[in-house]
């Protein structure tokens, strides 16, 4: 027995985007349950107005007037501008007649003499000057004091950086992304909180490639709460040598770290 086939001629819409929030930002002018539908329904019904309103036509003349020639084309402004043109030119030429003569006939009273002497006076004396230069008595002791201050500051950063974390970051971290998608998902307007979230998630990413690229040892987790270091323990200098001798001479190292100048 022969059976027809049927076509499905029903195509369905596209998909919309992921991140499509317009809907959360409509307000239904009746309860609805659906945010969604009603804006879909209301956006059809606005969009058939609109093209309905756009083959309509029109029974009024909106037309802008007649523009006259007379006012188009102003005779008078037009020739005081002829006017003006004429007077800078004829001044043109007065200014070339005279820089004409003042070339023809130079003037026999010149100071140009005076100028280069004293000129060449001014000359000779900033040359006394800059030969003249003298050395501070007292850069090698601030230069002293200067290598004292950044060995104690690299000692106190080098401390500090030694220091576990105090506070859990890895949990805050946890915690926040958790907030900020409750907050994502049950506010109007969430591109604020889509924000914030992918800017917190891409700050924490940038700070965990740059450990990987730098090869930091994290401390392990049961020991610390998980923030990585600042930076890597790269230090090659007076510390460095300090803590060498430390463990060579049995606390020697120490008494001299004691004996540095203090920071004022």
């Amino acid at each position: 027995m022969y059976s027809p086939v049927l076509h499905h001629t029903h195509r369905h819409a596209p998909p919309p985007p992921p991140q499509n929030w317009s809907h959360r930002h409509y307000n239904p002018p009746h309860p609805t349950a659906s945010k969604l539908l009603s804006k879909k329904w209301e956006d059809k019904s606005r969009s058939l107005h609109m093209k309905k309103i756009k083959e309509a036509k029109s029974t009024i003349d909106s037309r802008p007037p007649r523009v006259w020639p007379h006012l188009e084309v102003r005779l008078k402004r037009v020739q005081v501008e002829q006017e003006r043109l004429q007077e800078i030119e004829r001044n043109n030429h007065i200014l070339l007649d005279r820089i004409a003569f003042q070339l023809d006939n130079p003037s026999q009273v010149s100071d140009l003499k005076n100028s280069q002497r004293v000129s060449s006076h001014r000359g000779s004396a900033n040359s006394v000057n800059s030969s003249g230069s003298t050395r501070s008595l007292h850069a090698p002791k601030r230069k002293r004091d200067l290598k004292a201050i950044e060995v104690q500051n690299m000692t106190i950063l080098q401390r500090i950086e030694d220091q576990p974390p105090t506070y859990p970051r890895t949990k805050f971290f946890a915690s926040r992304c958790q907030n900020l998608e409750y907050l994502r998902n049950i506010a109007q307007y969430p591109q604020t909180y889509e924000r914030l979230l992918e800017g917190h998630v891409g700050r924490h990413r940038r700070e965990s490639s740059l450990c990987v690229h730098e090869e930091i040892v994290l401390p392990p987790p049961g020991k610390t709460s998980g923030r990585p270091p600042t930076r890597p323990n790269r230090m090659s200098g007076p510390l460095e040598d300090l803590v060498i001798e430390d463990v060579e001479d049995g606390g020697a190292a120490e008494r001299k770290r004691e004996e540095l100048p203090k920071i004022a």
